[in-house]
């Protein structure tokens, strides 16, 4: 049986390009993002279509559901106000959403500096990312 990935911004240049090595590797890849009509390219070469906003823990919780692996990124949005609670929040929604649905692999897309606690602008909130994903391992 084919291993199935969930893949978090698929329409993005990161999430389409993972989406298209994975499926070119056969396996099985569930496509997320907002739109699923944004997302028929990757349909077209084999991708599931999977409509989830990362505002939303419980669609991302159905996406992530009997996935055997998920990669899940925080999209970038630095017309925010508050860029670290934009990212804090849907951290929050990853971690909640990967821990309901059981997740057992789960790679996140991060960025050099994230091990740092200051002077590192919107990278702070990747930290704040790479901690909380840290605290669901240990659950």
């Amino acid at each position: 049986m084919a291993k199935t990935v969930t893949v978090t911004g698929a329409t993005g240049h990161i999430g389409k390009k993972i989406s298209e090595l994975l499926l070119a590797q056969g396996i099985k890849v569930r496509a997320v993002a907002r739109h699923a009509e944004r997302l028929q390219d990757l349909v077209g070469k084999g991708a599931e279509a999977f409509a989830a906003d990362m505002n939303d823990p419980v669609a991302l919780q159905n996406s992530f559901s009997h996935a055997d692996a998920v990669f899940a990124m925080i999209p970038p949005n630095i017309a925010s106000e508050d860029v670290r609670g934009f990212m804090n929040k849907i951290a929050d929604n990853i971690v909640t959403a990967a821990y309901r649905a059981q997740v057992t692999h789960l790679v996140a897309l991060s960025s050099v500096g994230a091990n740092r606690t200051e002077r590192v602008g919107p990278v702070l909130g990747l930290h704040d990312y790479e901690r909380k994903l840290s605290d669901l391992t240990k659950t």
